[in-house]
């Protein structure tokens, strides 16, 4: 902390797995424990991998993308890391309505104080999506404390992308128009 203009400076917790002593306390979610393919639901497996050790384990995502098609609610308390920018992708009827949105991710409960971390991770959805919404982080600070509740190498993906089912020929609405020359042309006009 910066005691000149009182404004935290955290740092990525990059350091958080190289510490012995910390290394005891790290749970990994992985392969046997869900198949993190993005393609098969994931939901249950995460929310119970969550439930069972926030507050008291280092949640980490092993390596891949995990499918949900529920609202995933990481509770006040929790430490949770990836690997190599796990994605969590949301997915199937309970994101499809825009008029009735939900979330993805759901990070603590309105007006909660207290610590958090979050690091390292994806956020996105897939094709039919229209009411996804990708995170929420309702945890502040505890009081006279600065940066306990964080998101480092947090990244919202939206768009088409490999396994979203979002990609140009499959648009529905502007696939016969949207093409990567049109892109290039309008990349042109926006630089004079």
């Amino acid at each position: 902390m910066d005691t000149s203009t009182l404004a935290a400076e955290p740092t990525i917790p990059t350091t958080l797995l190289l510490n012995p002593l910390l290394l005891g306390m790290l749970v990994l979610l992985e392969a046997k424990d869900t198949p993190s393919h993005g393609v098969t639901d994931d939901t249950t497996a995460i929310q119970n991998f969550v439930n069972k050790y926030w507050g008291c384990k280092i949640l980490f995502f092993d390596a891949g993308t995990y499918y949900v098609t529920n609202t995933i609610t990481i509770p006040t308390g929790s430490i949770v890391v990836s690997e190599v920018l796990t994605t969590v992708i949301g997915g199937g009827s309970n994101f499809s309505d825009q008029n009735n949105p939900k979330l993805v991710i759901k990070v603590g409960n309105a007006g909660d104080k207290g610590v958090v971390e979050i690091s390292n991770m994806v956020f996105s959805a897939h094709s039919g999506s229209a009411g996804a919404v990708f995170v929420d982080q309702n945890i502040v600070d505890t009081a006279r404390q600065k940066a306990t509740a964080a998101m480092w190498d947090i990244h919202i993906r939206l768009g088409g992308f490999s396994g979203s089912g979002m990609q140009t020929s499959n648009c529905l609405k502007q696939a016969d128009r949207f093409t990567p020359l049109s892109l290039r042309k309008a990349g042109r006009r926006a630089r004079r």
